[in-house]
């Protein structure tokens, strides 16, 4: 069997030790050297820039698919089976692309003169069609979806033939200055008569008829293999998730030996004797690898089997044959010479993650955590080697893993400076970087999914390459979101496909000027609205917004929402709005979200105050503005601008799965504070009364304007202060036997309640009394401090605010806690936190018992021969009144 080396002087590539037993060679990322080429001939011709015969796309043979491709992008506009694949070079020329006959057509383009061709690739750009014979003419088009499928039409003018077109091309990329080498796929190549009745010439399932089209020169002399370096991995899974492979095109005739090699290397087979790399071809058939040295050589193969996959081979050399280190290192990604019947013209075959190792069998390419803790702990980890069987991790991850995850439900802090090459945050999961340490990233991934996002925190220094940041998004909706990365575009929302929505909000008009391009910038920290009409995830790429941000709002006198301004969390962490520095802006935030019902609210939030309202109904919103969230502000009356600035000083994780757009607890305050809500039996609404020695009983920063909801379905409730409509309420103090005014409003006659859903720290036996002033000579009130409802009707009405009113009432027994006057009722509690009660007057007694911060949670009506009351109270400090005819009395009780 014949052997060819060709022996080239190479850059010498020094080897930097990752740690005693694992040496990267070539991972595609970080460690890139500079490969020779084993069997092919370098391009000839004047346009091929000098030194870089090998890494050109220098045939079109060598790069496109002639055959039909497996669609890898089935959806949308295009699920059909096959496309045709064209490999567009970095440093290729514009008009690289196909050319089909169609001469057996006999176009006649005063008839037909309509194309169209369904195009996906990754970047936006001109699409080019051209027709050639008895005239030529080129179409433009351009393409402004990523990542999707569309339909590019092309109209040629007959004046430009005097006969029928024999040669149709297609130019998938006619623009040059690429920054790396890109795929493109198209399908469906389609002529329409003069009723635009359709004729595919070309759908993918066939090889093109015609020739292919290069921006160089072809080789010279025979084809043979050529290896193309650093490529797009275009099959991101399994084992290798990583960017970029090492291409290599086998030529169906090509040698055995053809393939590519390192040399200046300085391999010590005593301590690394395994050469470990994984491979993805179309075809099964062995791998060779080759060390050779001035003192010794040897050969090792393994079996490839997976067509279709990535694959993970380890070749194990034997330290005798070699007197010295070897300084070469070759590699055969397909050395067969019978099994060829399966390869194309040029097959591409694809390597990665070229590593010397100790062990075949050492687990340490892939990390993902087992359970939160440090960085540098390795009890934090589990290590695979095929990144499917686990174990724990007897090191913790560097730059040599192929991936880092972070797993759902895990916080991993950086405690010590830290380097991965491929480091992803699961949806769910959480990465804090501590402070004055450092990270450093290839490609970093923050994933989402439809219960949550991964959150970062960055308090140290923080580098990557590439940052990618989902958010999940269902379709049918609104979402408020604000980009986490600079320099991202609309197009991250496919703001150019009619079906997708993207709104940014115009406080100057009090407008939402749509955004219907692919090109528009994303201002950091300004909020959007999108609306999707696919569900899954958008994901921003750019860099990560980090450090002091801020951004600059304004108030325009006159405007319906006068000071009104959409803005977002700039940040993958939560962002606290107690701490955001607020210059002329109010204290208060408000979120647009759906409630329970589907239907559209708002929800306020006093910083102030430090209360959230409820009308989401999944709990208060908070202090905490999820990742990318956006949220609206108001820049303060007098004032013509106001500023919000933020940094990573103000971030933080939260547990659960309410970091989509909206929070759930709120504080435990010391404050007075009264919860009333509205309902329709569907949809609630709330507004806060509280008290804070700090605020005015006028308009100030304590209260919160109520955002009136523009849709039909929800009645609103509020009160007022100086003529503002409020949401939350401050005052210095709530008086007793003070009537307050309730507005209510509603687009639809209905059925109504109104009840307290929160009363805290209010005197022991304090009253909320609900005055309806319908009928105004003698007014309905109704006690709501024991959580009952007031039920009522009422027309469509835009402003009420002469119906409703409501007075706290003071407490009308303040003796006899911890009395000492004695009687015969005692109260005690058993072992499952039951009411134990005897000494009952003969005519029976009403029980009430009140939470410690003054709710009545049950009023019940017992009689002498109760002895047990089954109340379930959890664990804390109770105070029970007994009603009777003979007497009052109040025991307070403690369950523990």
């Amino acid at each position: 069997m014949k052997k060819h080396v060709l022996l080239m002087v190479s850059v010498i590539f020094l080897i930097t030790g990752l740690n005693a037993q694992t040496t990267t060679i070539y991972d595609g990322e970080t460690v890139i050297p500079d490969f020779w080429d084993i069997g092919g001939n370098p391009p000839n011709g004047p346009s091929c820039p000098s030194g870089a015969g090998w890494t050109l796309n220098v045939s079109g043979k060598m790069d496109i698919m002639k055959e039909g491709l497996s669609n890898p992008h089935p959806g949308g506009l295009n699920t059909t089976e096959k496309v045709i694949r064209f490999v567009r070079a970095k440093e290729g020329e514009g008009w690289a692309g196909a050319a089909m006959d169609v001469t057996g057509l006999h176009l006649n383009i005063s008839q037909a003169n309509h194309f169209s061709v369904l195009v996906y690739k990754e970047i936006a750009g001109n699409v080019t069609m051209k027709l050639e014979g008895a005239g030529s003419q080129e179409v433009n088009a351009y393409y402004d979806t990523p990542g999707q499928w569309k339909k590019m039409d092309f109209w040629f003018d007959a004046g430009n033939f005097s006969g029928s077109p024999t040669s149709l091309l297609v130019f998938p990329h006619n623009q040059t200055g690429l920054s790396e080498t890109i795929i493109t796929y198209w399908d469906e190549v389609t002529m329409y008569d003069g009723s635009n009745n359709p004729t595919v010439i070309n759908d993918g399932n066939n090889p093109v008829s015609g020739f292919f089209l290069d921006g160089y020169w072809g080789p010279n002399g025979a084809l043979n293999n050529l290896e193309t370096d650093i490529f797009p991995n275009l099959s991101k899974s399994g084992v290798n998730t990583s960017n970029h492979v090492m291409r290599f095109l086998r030529a169906k005739d090509g040698l055995n030996w053809c393939g590519l090699g390192d040399g200046g290397l300085n391999i010590n087979v005593a301590s690394t004797p395994v050469v470990s790399l994984m491979i993805y071809k179309a075809v099964a058939g062995r791998v060779g690898v080759k060390l050779e040295g001035a003192a010794g050589t040897q050969e090792i193969y393994a079996d490839y089997t997976t067509p279709g996959q990535w694959a993970r081979l380890n070749f194990t050399f034997n330290p005798a044959l070699f007197s010295s280190n070897p300084y070469n290192l070759i590699i055969y990604p397909h050395f067969e010479e019978t099994n060829l019947v399966n390869l194309a013209d040029h097959t591409p075959m694809y390597i990665d993650n070229v590593i010397l190792r100790s062990s075949a069998t050492e687990s340490s390419d892939y990390f993902r955590s087992k359970t939160s803790g440090n960085w540098g702990d390795a009890g934090t980890w589990e290590s695979s080697f095929d990144n499917s069987n686990w174990n724990a991790a007897t090191a913790v991850p560097t730059s040599a893993a192929a991936s880092v995850t972070v797993q759902n439900g895990h916080l991993v802090t950086v405690a010590d400076n830290a380097a991965a090459s491929v480091l992803t945050v699961n949806a769910g999961a959480k990465l804090t970087l501590n402070s004055g340490k450092s990270l450093a990233v290839s490609t970093f991934n923050i994933l989402s999914d439809a219960l949550g996002v991964g959150t970062f925190v960055d308090n140290g220094s923080f580098t990557a390459t590439t940052d990618n940041v989902q958010q999940y998004m269902t379709s049918g909706r609104n979402w408020y979101i604000s980009s986490p990365v600079s320099g991202a575009k609309s197009s991250v929302f496919n703001a150019a496909n009619s079906a997708n929505k993207l709104y940014g909000y115009d406080e100057a008009h009090n407008s939402w000027p749509a955004i219907v391009d692919n090109t528009t910038d994303l201002t950091v920290m300004k909020g959007y609205v999108a609306n999707v009409s696919s569900t899954g995830v958008v994901t921003f790429s750019g860099t990560l917004n980090s450090g002091s941000q801020s951004i600059t709002v304004n108030r325009t006198s006159g405007q319906a929402k006068e000071g009104f301004n959409l803005v977002g969390n700039p940040y993958t962490s939560y962002l606290d709005w107690d701490q955001a520095t607020k210059t002329n802006l109010l204290s208060t935030m408000w979120y647009r979200t759906k409630n329970l019902s589907s239907n559209y609210v708002f929800d306020t939030y006093n910083a102030n105050g430090q209360l959230g309202t409820n009308n989401n109904g999944s709990g208060a919103v908070n202090n905490h503005i999820p990742p990318m969230q956006a949220f609206w502000v108001r820049v303060a009356q007098g004032s013509a601008t106001g500023t919000m600035a933020v940094n990573n000083t103000m971030l933080t994780h939260k547990d659960g799965s309410d970091g989509m757009f909206k929070t759930s607890v709120s504080k435990m305050l010391t404050q007075t504070n009264l919860h009333l809500q509205l309902s329709d039996g569907t949809n609630t609404d709330e507004t806060i009364i509280y008290s804070n020695v700090n605020a005015t009983n006028s308009l100030d920063d304590y209260d919160s304007p109520k955002m009136v909801n523009s849709l039909d379905k929800v009645a609103q409730i509020y009160t007022i202060s100086d003529s503002e409509e409020l949401a939350i309420n401050g005052l210095n103090s709530i008086k007793y036997d003070t009537e307050i005014l309730l507005g209510f409003r509603t687009a639809t006659a209905g059925n109504f309640s109104i009840k307290a859903s929160q009363i805290s720290n209010f005197e022991i036996g304090t009253q909320i009394i609900l005055k309806d002033y319908l009928n105004a000579e003698s007014p309905v009130l109704t006690d709501l401090s024991d959580g009952s409802s007031y039920s009522f009707t009422s027309d469509a009405s835009s402003n009420n605010t002469s119906r409703f009113a409501f007075i706290v009432k003071a407490p009308s027994v303040t003796t006899g806690i911890n009395s000492d006057k004695k009687d015969n009722i005692w109260i005690s509690t058993t072992v499952k936190n039951q009411l134990m009660i005897n000494g009952i007057p003969a005519t029976g007694a009403t029980v009430e018992i009140y939470s410690a911060l003054g709710q009545k949670l049950l009023s019940k009506t017992i009689s002498r021969d109760t002895k047990q009351l089954n109340c379930n109270l959890p664990a804390g400090t109770y105070l029970v009144k007994l009603n009777s005819i003979e007497k009052i009395s109040l025991r307070k009780i403690i369950i523990d």
